[in-house]
């Protein structure tokens, strides 16, 4: 057992040394040389999807070019061999590139370079096996190509068409999409069809019905869409019959020459005739100008027709024919003066125009001033026509005055705000006066808050502005109210309200009635057309003030509506008064305030005294105070008051030598002194 020992001891020591280089090798014997080796990977993309190639490259070590490289994946707990390929340069270099499973997740590579042994020179190196880290790359499954929809044609009919009419229609697809389309048979006659949007356009000449498929091809590969279509295309209608435009026939004179031209919508030829006719007038076929002279004044019915040539389409109107009787030669006119809001006009006995007050409106006519010249404290000539008669608005931010001039034409001018100066939706403000209307012969004009009536020579009433205008409202050009053959003699339009006389005397009224001022009882909400006052037929004159009305009957003087301040004169001021009530006394003209809070009247009697009641502020009453007075309060003691005029916050008369005086608030230069002084409490003589 000793000796075992010793011979393994003994054994172990050469090999020892032998390993060493202790022990000699015998000469010729072969050198073996072990070499390690290590292998590196990386994969050209962390991420593929299934079926796709991925790169993989590395380098392996201390071995001679064209070594093998195995690729592995994982499978479980072993690897698979996927490729084998040779390293391509001294350095060791490599390249390999498989696809990747169809089994989506963390997918393991490796490179591993199999043990091998190499001889030269005698000399043999052992190389050893050389594995690479693990590389992973992560399968994603192959996402799956859209199908394209196929396209589906939504528009289900088409729109019908008008042979001479531009047509316009769209087809349109449920889902929007590239495409071209194209339609067969063809379309009729003057449509085309867009191939990029599918857009029909056109004007067709031709009527009929069409079957026509219509087909969508999308760009992309696909099912080409198709839709059955009718479309039907009418035939060009018939013009309309023509229409005669003309309005209204001018009034005329009766045994004076008449002329007036129609006019028709229609360019085309056609031919003119009165059906109805009146002796002594004819209308030229071609040119449709009414002509003619007739003795018999009054209103005359004709029946105008125009026919096309064309086609023997006519239009047929009834048109009224006004002959005034020839006024006869003007006699020296009355002088009159008439005030509203914050200016006042009168008319001399040489029939001009002179205006003053407050012309920041342009209701003064003088044309455009600036501030601070807007006052004009002495009266100015307006313009160098003459005139009939003149009448100033009531309200002072509205203000606004009309008047009629010789031949009987209708002008206004002033704050357009409403429509007040009958000039149309477009009217604006006027600074000097502008012709309204001159086919009318115009008799008498008012001018209200924001509104204006005026009647003509032959009895018919018109109204414009913003309210009480007995049409609904909202006029802002003349329109006759209740056009059913009354005779009108005389209107007032006062604030928000209207009245007017008709033949055979009887009183109406309209618009607002808050204060019981339209005198039919109440108070109530109004009336947009004209409204009878109780059931008289010899009512002679009247006047519309703010909230109050006053009239005459003969000699005797009624007035209703509001009562808080006197302006009616019953003596009982606080309980309005809805129906007309008698003021004591025997009267000759009355004239109502129709300015905001400042209800006031004033009055000349049949002895010519001058009278004013009502509110008395500003000294507007005449009588050397401002205190209001609920009966008629005598100013001064002349008596040679002709008429009187109440405005907003003051008043004028007129003497019978044609003197005209005012008096009362004077912030505007109403007074119509030359003064500034803000108010006059007695007449003071306008400046000539």
């Amino acid at each position: 057992m000793r000796d075992s020992c010793r011979l393994r001891a003994a054994l172990l020591l050469v090999l020892t040394s032998a390993l060493l280089g202790l022990v000699a090798v015998p000469a010729g014997a072969a050198t073996v040389t072990q070499v390690a080796r290590t292998v590196s990977l990386q994969a050209g993309s962390t991420t593929a999807y299934a079926t796709d190639r991925v790169s993989f490259a590395g380098r392996l070590s201390k071995s001679p070019k064209g070594s093998k490289v195995k690729l592995q994946r994982k499978q479980g707990a072993s690897w698979t061999t996927l490729t084998v390929v040779s390293t391509t340069t001294k350095k060791g270099a490599y390249v390999a590139a498989v696809a990747m499973p169809t089994t989506p997740g963390a997918q393991q590579f490796r490179t591993l370079a199999p043990a091998r042994k190499v001889v030269k020179n005698g000399v043999t190196r052992k190389l050893r096996k050389a594995v690479s880290a693990a590389v992973t790359v992560t399968v994603e499954p192959r996402p799956v190509p859209p199908v394209a929809a196929a396209p589906v044609i939504a528009t289900t009919a088409l729109p019908d068409g008008e042979v001479g009419t531009a047509y316009v229609a769209d087809l349109d697809l449920v889902t929007a999409m590239g495409g071209t389309w194209s339609v067969v048979p063809s379309l009729p006659v003057g449509l085309t069809l867009d191939p990029a949007t599918g857009g029909l356009g056109g004007t067709p000449a031709t009527d009929g019905a069409s079957s026509l498929t219509f087909s969508f091809t999308p760009t992309a590969a696909g099912t080409v869409a198709t839709k059955a279509l009718s479309l039907t295309i009418a035939p060009e209608p018939a013009p309309p019959a023509p229409a005669i435009t003309t309005t209204h026939l001018a009034d005329g004179y009766a045994t004076q020459a008449y002329s007036q031209t129609l006019t028709v919508d229609d360019p085309g030829p056609g031919t003119w005739t009165v059906t109805t006719a009146l002796s002594g007038f004819a209308i030229d076929a071609t040119t449709g100008e009414l002509t003619g002279t007739s003795a018999t004044p009054g209103d005359h019915e004709l029946v105008i027709r125009f026919t096309r040539s064309a086609d023997g389409l006519f239009d047929e109107e009834t048109f009224d024919l006004r002959l005034d009787p020839v006024p006869g030669p003007p006699g020296p006119p009355a002088v009159t003066i008439d005030g509203g809001g914050v200016h006042a006009c009168r008319i001399l006995g040489d029939s001009t125009l002179w205006c003053w007050g407050n012309q920041g409106k342009g209701a003064v006519g003088i044309g455009p001033v600036a501030l601070p010249d807007v006052k004009r404290l002495s009266p100015e000539q307006v313009g160098t026509s003459t005139w009939r008669q003149v009448s100033a608005a009531t309200e002072a931010v509205q203000a606004f005055t009309c008047g009629i001039q010789a031949d009987h034409s209708l002008w206004c001018w002033g704050s357009a705000s409403y429509g007040q100066l009958g000039l149309g939706a477009s009217g604006s403000q006027q600074d000097s006066p502008v012709l309204v209307d001159d086919t009318r012969h115009w008799a008498q004009v008012s001018a209200g808050e924001a509104h204006a009536c005026a009647t003509t020579l032959g009895g018919k009433l018109f109204c414009w502005g913003g309210i009480a205008t007995g049409n609904a409202g909202g006029a802002t050009v003349p329109t006759e109210v209740d056009p059913g053959g009354a005779t009108w003699t005389s209107v007032s339009a006062g604030g928000s309200h209207t009245c007017a006389i008709r033949s055979p005397g009887t009183m109406w009224c309209w618009g607002y009635n808050s204060r019981g001022q339209l005198g039919t009882g109440g108070p109530t909400s109004g009336s947009t057309g004209p409204v009878q006052v109780g059931t008289a037929t010899d009512w002679t004159s009247l006047s519309a003030g703010a909230a109050h009305t006053c009239a005459l009957r003969a000699s005797d003087l009624y007035c209703w509506g509001r009562t808080d301040v006197g302006a009616v004169g019953s003596g009982t001021p606080g309980t309005d008064v809805t129906t007309p009530a008698q003021v004591s006394g025997s009267w000759a003209t009355v004239a109502a305030s129709g300015s905001g809070n400042s209800d006031h009247t004033c009055a000349v009697d049949s002895a010519g005294r001058l009278w004013c009641w009502g509110s008395g502020g500003e000294g507007k009453l005449g009588n050397g105070g401002t205190d209001d007075k609920a009966v008629p309060t005598q100013v001064g003691t002349d008596t040679t008051w002709a008429s009187a005029t109440a405005g907003g916050s003051f008043s004028c008369a007129v003497k019978v030598d044609d003197t005209q005086w005012c008096w009362g608030g004077n912030s505007s230069g109403e007074v119509g002194t030359g003064s500034s002084a803000a108010t006059f409490p007695t007449p003071q003589q306008v400046s000539s």
